[in-house]
């Protein structure tokens, strides 16, 4: 592609340095590129000082990004570490253009999906508190979706979102529940959904699990067995 490009074919190559947040635990799909990478002929790309074909990111570890800039100081990109829809979530903040980058974190429109929803939660208020009330972020750049200019409010407005779901859970689960001894996923939903189309109360079940186990993690209810939109849930408070 360097060769082939009129534009890039008189300068000298530079091999690119690859970025990635490492994993906790091996993983497949991974070590498969990085098996792809190992063949690349040498001088493709330039390896970690261990030889490893992908450098490891860290959390608020700042890469420079050109030394054009006026105030190459502020031309960096830092990496924040913000796990939830996978394990090695990043986002990138760009001083200059006072830019934060949210990969699948935050969308320009829509839910985000997540793994894990307590360790998502943690990562929209690690963004939140990041932008020091407005001062250090505007727009949010997205993965899908159009730049949103007010990126904090709009990481906000996720929060509060799930916040809002997960107090409804808590007063749904402290009340009777219709039937046998405990609620199920599948009656929190028929409650907290009964002014919505049922076709949306599937995946609506499986956010409502999402939230349970948070709470569950976090003591306030208790599993009590069944599998699914058919578990059963307990207050525990």
């Amino acid at each position: 592609m360097w060769l082939d490009n009129p534009k890039t074919r008189s300068l000298p190559y530079n091999p690119p340095r690859i970025h990635k947040y490492p994993l906790s635990a091996p993983d497949g799909k991974l070590q498969s590129i990085v098996d792809s990478l190992s063949t690349l002929p040498n001088g493709s790309f330039s390896p970690d000082p261990s030889g490893k074909p992908i450098h490891d990111l860290y959390d608020a570890q700042k890469l420079p990004v050109t030394t054009t800039s006026p105030d190459s100081s502020r031309s960096i990109l830092e990496i924040l570490h913000t796990p939830g829809h996978t394990s090695d979530s990043i986002c990138l903040y760009y001083p200059p253009d006072c830019s934060l980058f949210t990969a699948d974190t935050v969308l320009g429109h829509g839910s985000s999906v997540f793994e894990v929803l307590g360790i998502y939660m943690a990562s929209l208020r690690k963004i939140i508190a990041f932008g020091e009330n407005g001062e250090k972020y505007g727009p949010v750049y997205p993965g899908h979706g159009p730049v949103v200019s007010n990126g904090l409010g709009q990481v906000t407005t996720y929060l509060k979102h799930r916040v809002a779901r997960e107090t409804q859970i808590l007063e749904v689960i402290q009340k009777p529940p219709p039937s046998n001894r405990y609620w199920t996923t599948w009656s929190i939903v028929s409650s907290i959904y009964a002014d919505y189309p049922r076709d949306l109360w599937e995946a609506a079940a499986r956010s409502v699990d999402m939230h349970l186990h948070k709470l569950e993690s976090d003591g306030l209810v208790e599993g009590q067995g069944g599998e699914g939109k058919h578990t059963e849930w307990n207050f525990i408070g």
